[in-house]
């Protein structure tokens, strides 16, 4: 079975969904002959990757939404003899391509059209629509996307699995300095882009609280690249009397991030929504303990391995980091029980999970084929 898996989306895009599309299209080349699939990569050329902000990749972007996706996608699955399509995120895909699988991510511009720009909202309101319109087969990242996903779709026809993801952060990258700015272990630690629902004024106001009761607490570093909507994060930090204990790194390469988890103290997690949290399980594989949101996915990456608080609430993140910095023992175990939770998420499973939804709709499709139905059946 050659499957073409779309990750068009890492020319414009280092974050989660840019993660998700290069880490599943590895676990599928590694598992590929022993389970007869053959995943075929379709992007962008390399010349045109624009992975920073600004004029060439606001072009790039409207290239892929109005050329790529629309017009030259299904030609080059054609092209390549697929016997299906994966969009590893929902695009307007025009009417030329191969039956189509369509991994959904979060339904956060559905949800929460607040936490963009105009055009960005309406861009993912529009691209998940007509995804969904061309999909003989949904994927989710959790159980809760998969939930808000029919709750926001009920009259959706098609299946709809949930495939958890994994990580090889700490399978991938060996030990590595820190970066420059973080003198010691021991640091608190913030991951995400920087936008919205990442949360990150929370993150400020709660440790803010924290230096309040704790004089001593070790300083706050802030990992994550320019996102949107972004408050002037510098000057919430001045005005809360912080500014000069926190390190603001940006975006950092993935053997740094390895050893600042490694090194951490705690990863502070606490978004207000995700359809997964990247973060999170990586942080957990590395043995940071973790607080998070009680909202969303989050709950169901962490399991009972992490400390989780209202989004809306500082106070609960300050007393939260309080006792798992005055109290070595607790932290301790939230490592060991990190640790315990990260193993049972791999991507060789999210890849053989994957490979499933590829073969049951590749059945069906014959079974349609041969007059015994169709495979836009139901949901699960």
């Amino acid at each position: 079975m050659r499957v073409g898996v779309d990750s068009s989306v890492c020319a414009f895009n280092r974050a989660g969904n840019a993660r998700y599309a290069q880490y599943l299209l590895h676990a599928l080349g590694e598992l590929g002959r022993a389970e007869h699939v053959e995943p075929v990569a379709l992007t962008l050329p390399a010349a045109l990757h624009a992975t920073r902000a600004g004029l060439r990749r606001k072009a790039l972007v409207a290239f892929w939404e109005f050329v790529y996706a629309p017009r030259l996608l299904g030609l080059l699955a054609r092209r390549a003899r697929v016997d299906l399509l994966h969009l590893t995120m929902p695009m307007p895909l025009g009417p030329n391509a191969p039956p189509t699988v369509v991994t959904v991510l979060d339904l956060t511009p559905v949800l929460f059209p607040q936490w963009f720009t105009p055009i960005m909202a309406l861009r993912g309101r529009r691209w998940l629509r007509l995804a969904l319109r061309r999909a003989a087969a949904v994927i989710t990242i959790s159980q809760h996307t998969a939930d808000d996903l029919l709750r926001v779709v009920p009259d959706l026809t098609v299946p709809v699995r949930p495939v958890l993801l994994g990580s090889f952060l700490e399978q991938a990258c060996g030990p590595a300095p820190l970066p420059a700015g973080v003198a010691a272990p021991g640091y608190l630690l913030s991951v995400g882009t920087l936008e919205p629902r990442k949360n990150l004024a929370l993150v400020l106001e709660g440790y803010a609280q924290l230096t309040r009761a704790l004089p001593a607490a070790p300083p706050l570093v802030v990992v994550g690249g320019a996102g949107w909507k972004t408050q002037d994060l510098g000057a919430i930090a001045a005005e809360l009397g912080v500014a000069d204990r926190i390190v603001r790194l940006g975006y950092v390469s993935d053997a740094q991030l390895y050893s600042l988890y490694s090194h951490a103290a705690v990863l502070l997690y606490p978004s207000r929504y995700e359809g997964f949290g990247f973060p999170l399980l990586e942080a957990m594989g590395c043995g940071c303990p973790v607080i998070t949101s009680s909202s969303s996915s989050l709950p169901e990456v962490v399991g009972a391995a992490g400390i989780l608080i209202d989004p809306e609430r500082p106070r609960q993140l300050a007393l939260a980091l309080e006792l798992l910095l005055t109290q070595p023992a607790l932290a301790a175990e939230m490592r060991r029980a990190g640790l315990a939770r990260a193993s049972q998420f791999s991507w060789e499973r999210c890849a053989r999970e994957t490979i499933a939804v590829y073969r049951e709709l590749i059945g069906a499709e014959q079974s349609a084929r041969g007059g015994a139905g169709s495979f836009l059946l139901r949901k699960p």
